[in-house]
């Protein structure tokens, strides 16, 4: 057989010349076959190519690959040297990546593989052939072939997938007619085991080989494994050596099993000695079943992994109960290294001997062993799964349905069904119909999984037995809906089962109306599951065509619910993130739903939508708006009918509603109206809207519909005319102002007796003191048409009003000027020499905006200086003034002031002297504001006074001169009653460290003393200067001060991370011992605490140079130091905690602990961090690596405690959470540890729901799918292996299938 594959071929040619990438595909589906034919092919096109098959090498070092490639020297310089003999590069490809089983040689190889992209990019493209799994899952790889720019997923990287054989492919391969014909002729099930090129090549040898009538039963095979057995029995079993043949396969396939590897040494076989053994391989081999494999042809395996999984099942894996166990008990990851083995066993004996079959399976599920259990569920339920053709198949497990055993038997049957094929098959729908007439709570959810399937899969043939199973599931929850599992049945009868039932309701439209409608009464539930509701608002859009007028029964039925309890409920199922909502929010989205479809509605069945709607909005807004002025409404006679008008007011909210849902109906009717007038359906517009006006009854939604009139006036003017002729319609407020822009656009078109009409009309409307009424209804002709003498004589002694809304909003936003402040305060602000101030202090306001944190030089300030001067003459004057205007004057003149004397070297003698006394005589002008903050922290904010002003600059003003009255004036205001005042002297203190230091630690000793505000303490800690020598001394007796004040630790805020960060830059003086004490003792102080964490976390930077982060790094682990102390307490106070519900306070603490180092470990660790400017930088991965080194002993201790707390251990699901994203980002730097660590955690937070959470289940496959493409070696660990088994079956009792997928992956480990 040649399997040709030219158009792949071709793509595999063009995708190889044209740059680096990987090429993947599954096992057996000829990858390496491409890969020879590929170099041929290049090599006729002279481009050099060759292949280092990495299943060959004896290991990854140079000397290896040389071998490989057949060259001596070094290889990257050998290639390197060579000649391109035209333009392409030439092409190294490296077979079989995942054959590197153990890590060292796949460590090895990628090296090499990146050494030769690095190395000889300019003259070769590098192609490495992998597993689509290994490719996918392992991040090595993928930043391997990833953009450089863009080290992200698997999606990212450049690739060719080798896929199944086209019919047209197989057809090409077939040597002879007679291999095609048979194909042609078999099952669906064999012509899809034949795409895969290994079994179209066994039939092919068996077709060419074998004559006899009995090849003719394999066209009815539907699994490999009957085409296997028959190859082996022919190939084996029935030759003249069957004995010998069995015996060397026995040897063999059993060392295989025992070392748990593909293949073993040559040498081994040459051990034994025996020359009939050598005859035996030899045969084999030239048979193309046996293959000699790696460097020199040293080791032998089966020439393919699913001859080696046949043969186990085979030779190895006995019909027997007890034998099979004692197979199984030998090695538990037998389960999953042998589990293709298993499956083709059970596949045999599930056609040769169904009674055999059962038989087993019954004795297995009764083994509650959990191995066994976990084994039933992996191999005989998917054998079970892809090999039952019809229910009668599964009559054994059926008839046990209802009881406990059969219950769960049939939910792990479902699951399997789910895994073994992505679609549907015919028996499968037949399956779940028959079980829909007899559900059990046990498999419901596993039941409507596979439903949804067959009904999205989109076979019309199916349709109507879904359709029938779906009722039969929405049925069976409503019904069993009262029992304690009512939270479980909603979800899944709220979700899919009216989704499934509305999908299918063309199929047997009364029976689901009937099971739909039966929904409606949970309204009147207390706490009823809104998403009944909501899916069912979303759901309509399946059956509008079908049944409208249910769909209008829907509609009535959602919005005569008024929902108005604001209980929370949880957005999700999350223990990790809880977003909450409350119950009316969650049903106002079935009126938003609802609201979205309505246009649909309106296309699908206008009239009966639109009736809908009106009565909808009718209801709505009388019972929100309009009850209460009914007595204002009126019925009139419209087309013989009589129509009603129900004030509602909405002339002052119909133009601004926001969340009023119902009467956004009303828009889409108006809209689709307008549109069919746009499209000349006039017939069928004026047909809606006489029907609109005989439904119609609140004044909002006549308000709409003249609205609609004034923007289609000429093509309305009959329908809407008679309307405008009712008095009481045409005075009303709702559409007072629409009747008149109507009047005004159609007056052309009105006849004289119309004019006549509707001026009398308008007279009769309003009554006598309602002039202006008449007036603006009057004004909508002009005034030269108007015919009566009345009209002519009213309006001959008026103005012509121009038409405007009866009621209009605004808003807006502007600063609040000084002008407005002062005219608020009584002073009158357009008096000149007002002006004139207030002129002046706008100009001065724009310098103390511009540098408002910084200092201007003299040449930017002189003009202002001048000008505040100027008006401080004005402020001296000004004894007469209003109170506030003095206030605001000497504010703002102290304000400039105050910037200015941040530089006082070039200020003119004469100058310096009115600042002195404008600051003296600021300081010394206590303001009624003043008083009124004299309790208030700076820390929440402020207003800028003149004496808080000056009281920044009195320091300035002592160090340009030395002049004692403002060093006293300073001493005052550093010990103010005022808090703001302190802290704007405080903020000042370090400009005194350099030139007067003693009168510096003077004060700031008697503050660190004194202080009792946090926001100021804070300050006093960022104004600590030290001089050398006095650090010891100095900062001991800061800590000591600052020590004394332990009520300012027990609150977060700034005083505990200011200080926090004082003391842990303290530890980098062994001189100040006091300052670890005091970070040991913090512990009991919650606030104080968690701010350490904080800050310690928050210095380390993972991005800085390696050399300089490693420099760094003892100075790091005496700071985690106080970590590990803070963890050790916490876990001594959950050893000792009595009882966990409620949470003590110290539980509680402790735990938070433990929470916090967890997070700031995770965010340390991540791959970037954000710098204090806000830039995002890399973090480089040898100091991630360092820095996972140094807190791993951190992260055991948390686990020590964890697992002591509570008879299983407890972690929090936070907790939890963060600490498994840590463990999985560095999984590559310390594998079989962090899987320990893993499991730990597993079990841990499963106490309190974190296994249940869909985060929990991510970060397990992410880990999973690592393990398995990285770090296979350690898998191969027993203790290691059980770990992962033990994390993958709690998240499978949880209930997660996707954790069962993996355990079915893990036979990958062993491949």
């Amino acid at each position: 057989m040649k399997i040709k594959r030219e158009e792949l071929l071709n793509e595999l040619y063009h995708f190889a010349t044209n740059g680096h990438g990987l090429v993947v595909g599954v096992p057996g589906i000829g990858k390496s076959y491409l890969l020879r034919r590929l170099k041929d092919l290049l090599v006729k096109n002279d481009i050099l190519c060759f292949i280092v098959k990495i299943d060959n090498a004896y290991d990854s070092s140079d000397g290896a690959i040389a071998n490989e490639l057949g060259i001596d020297g070094n290889w990257i310089e050998v290639l390197n040297e060579v000649e391109l003999r035209n333009k392409f590069k030439a092409v190294l490809i490296f077979d079989a990546f995942d054959a590197a089983r153990d890590e060292s040689k796949r460590q090895g190889f990628l090296s090499q593989i990146k050494k030769a992209k690095s190395h000889l990019k300019e003259k070769w493209n590098i192609i490495v052939s992998a597993r689509t799994y290994d490719a996918k899952k392992s991040t090595d790889l993928v930043r391997l072939f990833s953009p450089h720019e863009d080290v992200g997923g698997y999606s990212t990287v450049r690739k060719i997938s080798v896929i199944e054989l086209h019919e047209n492919e197989i057809q090409e391969a077939s040597a002879s007619p007679l291999l095609y014909s048979f194909y042609s002729k078999s099952t669906p099930e064999l012509k899809e085991i034949l795409h895969i090129p290994f079994f179209l090549k066994i039939l092919e040898v068996i077709l060419m080989e074998y004559s006899d009538e009995s090849i003719e039963e394999i066209k009815r095979y539907k699994s490999e494994t009957q085409l296997l057995d028959f190859f082996w029995q022919r190939k084996i079993d029935e030759t003249e050596f069957a004995m010998q043949t069995q015996k060397f396969l026995l040897w063999f396939t059993r060392e295989l099993v025992k070392v748990k590897t593909l293949s073993i040494s040559k040498s081994d076989l040459l051990k034994t000695g025996d020359s009939e053994m050598f005859g035996t391989f030899e045969r084999l081999r030239s048979e193309l079943i046996i293959d000699e494999v790696s460097f020199k042809n040293a080791r032998i395996a089966y020439a393919h992994n699913i001859f080696f999984d046949y043969a186990v099942s085979r030779i190895c894996i006995e019909h027997d109960y007890n034998s099979l166990l004692t197979f199984i008990y030998e090695d538990n990851s037998r389960a999953f290294f042998l589990r293709p083995s298993f499956v083709y066993f059970f596949t045999s004996v599930w056609y040769e001997n169904r009674e055999v079959f059962w038989g087993l399976f019954k004795q297995l599920i009764g083994n509650d062993q959990k191995e066994v259990q976990l084994f039933v569920r992996l191999i005989i339920n998917s054998t079970i799964a892809s090999q039952f053709s019809s229910v009668e198949d599964l009559d054994y497990v059926l008839k046990l349905n209802g009881t406990s055993s059969g219950d769960e038997s049939i939910r792990n049957i479902l699951q399997s069904i789910r895994f073994v094929r992505k679609s549907s098959l015919e028996q499968d729908v037949e399956l779940l119909l028959f079980l829909s007439k007899n559900l059990q709570f046990v498999y419901l959810f596993e039941f409507s999984f596979l439903l949804d399937r067959v009904i999205n899969d989109g076979n019309k043939v199916w349709l109507e037995a879904g359709g029938e199973a779906s009722r039969n599931l929405l049925s069976f929850i409503l019904m069993k809906r009262a029992n304690e599992n009512k939270s479980f049945l909603d979800r899944i009868g709220s979700f899919r089962g009216v989704e499934l039932v509305s999908k299918t309701f063309a199929t047997n439209p009364e029976e689901s109306k009937q099971i739909l409608r039966s929904i409606f009464p949970l309204v009147e539930e207390p706490g009823f599951d809104i998403n009944y509701f909501t899916n069912l608002a979303d759901d309509i859009k399946y059956f509008v065509n079908e049944d409208p007028e249910f769909i209008g029964e829907i509609y009535k039925v959602i919005f005569s619910h008024k929902e108005t309890s604001d209980e929370k409920t949880q957005m999700g199922a999350s223990v990790v993130m809880n977003f909450i909502s409350n119950r009316r929010q969650d049903f106002d989205m079935c009126y938003f739903r609802l609201e979205q479809f309505y246009p649909e509605f309106l296309a699908a069945s206008p009239l009966l939508a639109m009736i809908t709607g009106i009565e909808i909005v009718n209801k709505q807004v009388y019972e929100r708006r309009a009850q209460l002025y009914a007595k204002g409404s009126f019925n009139f006679e419209y087309d013989g009918k009589i129509s009603t008008f129900i004030r509602d007011f909405s002339s002052m909210w119909g133009d601004r509603r926001l969340q009023d849902k119902p009467e956004e109906l009303v828009e889409h009717i108006i809209k689709y109206i307008e549109e069919l007038y746009s499209a000349g359906h006039l017939e069928q517009a004026e047909n809606l809207v006489k029907i609109y006006i005989a439904n119609a009854q609140v004044g909002f939604l006549w308000k709409q519909l003249m609205g609609l009139a004034v923007r289609l006036p000429l093509m309305m003017f009959d329908i809407i005319y008679p309307l405008i002729t009712v008095p009481q319609f045409l005075s009303s407020s709702e559409v007072s102002y629409e009747v008149r822009a109507f009047i005004e656009k159609t007056s052309s078109k009105l006849d004289q007796s119309q004019r006549e009409e509707l001026e009398n009309v308008i007279f009769s409307a309003y009554s006598d003191d309602e002039d202006y009424g008449v007036q603006a209804a009057l004004s909508a002709f002009a005034p030269e048409s108007l015919l009566t003498d009345r009209a002519k004589k009213f309006m001959a002694a008026r103005e012509t009003i121009e038409n405007s809304k009866p009621f209009e909003t605004s808003f807006s936003v502007t600063p609040y000027s000084t002008e407005e402040w002062l005219k608020d305060k009584g002073v009158n602000v357009d008096n000149p020499a007002v002006i004139e101030m207030t002129k002046t202090i706008s100009y001065l306001d724009g310098f103390t905006h511009q540098f408002l944190n910084s200092t201007p030089s003299y040449s930017e300030s002189e003009a202002y200086l001048n000008s505040a001067l100027a008006l401080w003459l004005d402020f001296e004057k000004s004894e007469g003034l209003n109170e506030d205007l003095r206030y605001t004057l000497l504010n703002s003149i102290t304000k400039t002031i105050a910037i200015i004397s941040r530089n006082l070297s070039e200020v003119q003698v004469a100058h310096l002297a009115q600042i002195k006394k404008i600051i003296a005589f600021a300081f010394g002008f206590v303001s009624k504001y003043d008083q009124d903050q004299t309790e208030k922290s700076a820390g929440q904010g402020y207003s800028p006074t003149p004496r808080i002003e000056a009281a920044e600059s009195l320091v300035y003003i002592y160090l340009n001169d030395g002049t004692l009255e403002f060093l006293d004036l300073y001493k005052k205001a550093i010990t103010d009653v005022s808090s703001v005042v302190r802290y704007n002297t405080i903020k000042t203190l370090p400009h005194l460290f350099n030139k007067y230091f003693e009168t510096y630690r003077e004060l700031l000793f008697e503050r660190l003393e004194n202080e009792k505000d946090s926001f100021n303490y804070a300050a006093l800690l960022a104004a600590l200067y030290f001089k050398n020598g006095r650090i010891a001394e100095d900062g001991s007796e800061v800590i000591r001060l600052a020590n004394s004040h332990s009520g300012l630790f027990e609150r977060s805020g700034p005083f505990v991370d200011a200080y926090s960060e004082i003391l842990l830059w303290f530890l980098n003086y062994p001189e100040v011992p006091i300052a670890y004490q005091t970070l040991m003792d913090g512990y009991q102080y919650k606030a104080f605490c968690n701010s350490v964490i904080f800050h310690l976390f928050k210095q380390i930077h993972t991005y800085e140079p390696v050399e300089d982060f490693k420099e760094d790094a003892s100075k790091v682990k005496l700071k985690l130091g106080v970590i590990d102390h803070y963890i050790q307490k916490a876990g001594e106070d959950l050893k000792s905690a009595k009882t966990f519900t409620p949470l003590s306070p110290e539980v509680e603490q402790a735990l938070k602990v433990f929470d916090e180092v967890v997070m700031r470990i995770y965010f340390a660790l991540s791959r970037s961090q954000t710098t204090r400017h806000n830039q995002d930088l890399p973090a480089i991965e040898e100091n991630r690596k360092h820095l996972y080194f140094l807190t791993k002993p951190l992260i055991e201790k948390i686990l020590h405690y964890s697992s002591q707390t509570t008879e299983n251990g407890i972690m929090l699901a936070h907790t939890a959470h963060y600490l498994m994203q840590t463990l999985n980002s560095t999984i590559s730097f310390d594998p079989k540890a962090i899987l320990s660590m893993v499991a730990e955690v597993t079990r841990y937070s499963m106490q309190v729901g974190y296994t249940f959470d869909t985060y929990a289940i991510r970060e397990i496959v992410s880990l999973t799918e690592k393990l398995l493409a990285d770090h296979r070696d350690i898998l191969m660990q027993q203790d290691s292996f059980q770990d992962l088994v033990s994390i993958l079956e709690i998240h499978v009792r949880s209930g997660w299938v996707d954790a069962l997928e993996l355990l079915w992956k893990l036979d990958e480990v062993f491949k």
